[in-house]
């Protein structure tokens, strides 16, 4: 849904993109694409996915990070990150660590687009999720397609790594309490006025992702 957000890569103004969605709704009756289009804006939404995770967690007792729909005016916790709906690729995401001009109801103003359904979401700031990492996985009809392990760079961009070896959950749990420990002061530091990643954190990933030690039967 990237073509929708301002300032989007294609270069598009506003009749221009509702004259794609038009000719992309009419062409999508005479050729299948995947995934449907239809399923493609319900994830763009995200709250909804939010909200079916959300339940699922509880019935597992998984622990999540607490989030809400914010409307104008309300106040912004420096606690939780800012998500935009209908926006994907890292953009239109808020740390606490950004610029406080960014973190302004006239900044997320300027980046809604009008007369559209998008809505800004406040999700509590788990630190670990995006220095340390957080893996990505890919079921098709409940088998494990594809997984990968994404961080945040100091740039404000993604690195994603594929992964094909893993450490038992046991190891694993072991591992990132150690890095917290280790990573804690790290953690807690400015990233805006950071020039270089911290390097043992760096370290601390190696452990985690495609693992050479470990639970070899696991791998």
């Amino acid at each position: 849904m990237a073509f929708r957000c301002k300032g989007n890569p294609y270069g598009l103004d506003e009749m221009e993109l509702r004259t794609y969605e038009n000719h992309f709704a009419l062409l999508s009756r005479q050729v299948q694409f995947w995934p449907p289009p239809d399923q493609v804006r319900t994830a763009a939404v995200k709250w909804e996915t939010l909200a079916h995770l959300q339940a699922i967690s509880g019935i597992q007792r998984w622990a999540v990070p607490e989030m809400h729909i914010i409307s104008d005016g309300d106040p912004i916790d420096d606690a939780y990150v800012l998500k935009r709906s209908h926006s994907d690729c890292g953009k239109h995401v808020i740390l606490p660590t950004a610029p406080k001009s960014s973190r302004t109801w006239a900044h997320l103003k300027n980046n809604t687009n009008k007369d559209s359904d998008e809505v800004w979401i406040a999700q509590q700031y788990i630190p670990s999720l995006v220095f340390l990492g957080e893996w990505q996985v890919i079921i098709v009809g409940g088998q494990i397609m594809s997984v990968t392990h994404t961080h945040r760079l100091n740039n404000g961009g993604w690195s994603g790594i594929p992964v094909t070896s893993f450490l038992s959950l046991e190891e694993a749990g072991k591992i990132w309490y150690d890095a917290l420990l280790s990573c804690l002061l790290d953690l807690e530091l400015d990233l805006a006025n950071r020039k270089d990643e911290s390097q043992s954190i760096a370290e601390w990933r190696k452990k985690i992702v495609n693992p050479q030690r470990g639970d070899i039967e696991t791998r």
